[in-house]
């Protein structure tokens, strides 16, 4: 991977003076990146791509019913009675297709009770806005999971000898991997690392958003230095988009010599243009489709000290992400450990 010297840089002196902004223990890096990780300008790269770059999913909105929604037939809970054995096995394969992920688990579970779809129904509301649901957990299940192949089982019901066919497309698998994650211990007791903080003003000046020297840092180590993706709001809005980042992509605008003053420590100024892509959400379809990307584009300055390392910066564009988090593990409620032989982790 290409690395870029200051030293092979035009110098751009310009008469800007900015106060150095460094940043608060919400945004410090080591909440992302661990003790140990590279902060010299000097030695972090300018692009930087995940191999095994995270899929596209849907997000499943509350408004729909979650992943209870028969999104081939557009039904939300409200609109359509569970199935009984008896009723299961007057349908057809085809028709079987059409119910949703969390009716067609059940079925796969033996459990014609159908406690996920209860679920679904009691943790979503249909008034909610339309921005409510899944996405965090569809961006940490493309993260750490292979995309998902189309597949058909044969389930017997119970209390019966009889038997239907279950076709799980790749939107129903993410669906479950989502539900998953969603209701997983560590999510639910947000064992989670966050860098950032969520701004709630719906883009107002007042939202400072994530530290940039931080994001810089956060984009260089993670995706260009240990190929790890991570997920990230890419707004600052009061709605919340989070998206697994595939790559990133950074020009340097200027450097501005500094003499530091007072308690500041900054030596150098960067001025830098940052193109970030992500995997966006995408409307459920019954076969593989990989990534569809989205472009960011970030300009920001970070301040260098005496030793050439980051600790800090300022925002230039209005564009700037809110936070970024990760999870390094979770583990499935047991009812949903099947959903394993579902999928292949990375």
């Amino acid at each position: 991977m290409k690395l870029l010297s200051l030293s092979i840089l035009s110098f751009l002196v310009l008469s800007i003076s900015v106060s150095a902004r460094r940043w608060d223990n919400a945004n410090a890096p080591r909440r992302l990146l661990g003790r140990s990780y590279e902060s010299r300008f000097d030695f972090l790269p300018i692009t930087g791509a995940v191999v095994d770059r995270p899929w596209s999913g849907h997000y499943w909105p509350d408004k729909d019913g979650g992943i209870a929604y028969r999104w081939r037939t557009g039904q939300n809970t409200s609109k359509y009675r569970l199935h009984s054995a008896e009723r299961l096995l007057s349908l057809s394969e085809e028709e079987i297709a059409l119910l949703s992920p969390a009716e067609k688990y059940d079925i796969f579970m033996g459990r014609l009770d159908y406690p996920t779809v209860l679920a679904e129904k009691k943790r979503t509301s249909l008034s909610s806005p339309k921005w409510f649901g899944l996405c965090h957990a569809f961006a940490v299940a493309a993260i750490h999971f292979k995309e998902p192949a189309p597949v058909r089982y044969k389930v017997g019901l119970p209390s019966s000898g009889d038997s239907v066919v279950v076709s799980f497309t790749t939107s129903d698998i993410k669906a479950l991997l989502a539900i998953g994650i969603d209701q997983s211990k560590e999510f639910t007791n947000n064992q989670i690392k966050i860098m950032g903080k969520r701004c709630e003003n719906d883009g107002s000046s007042a939202c400072w958003d994530i530290n940039p020297g931080s994001f810089h840092l956060a984009l260089t180590n993670s995706i260009g230095l240990k190929n790890e993706s991570f997920v990230m709001d890419f707004g600052s809005k009061e709605d919340v988009w989070n998206h697994p980042v595939i790559s990133f992509s950074s020009t340097y605008d200027f450097i501005n010599e500094r003499k530091p003053s007072g308690k500041s420590q900054v030596y150098r100024e960067v001025g830098i243009t940052t193109v970030v892509r992500r995997a966006v959400n995408i409307k459920p379809t019954s076969d593989l489709y990989g990534s569809k990307i989205r472009v960011k584009t970030y300009r920001y300055t970070i301040e260098l000290n005496r030793n050439g390392k980051i600790i800090g910066g300022e925002w230039i564009s209005n564009e700037k992400p809110d936070f970024i988090w990760k999870m390094d593990k979770f583990n499935f409620p047991k009812y949903f450990n099947d959903v394993y032989d579902l999928v292949e982790e990375k």
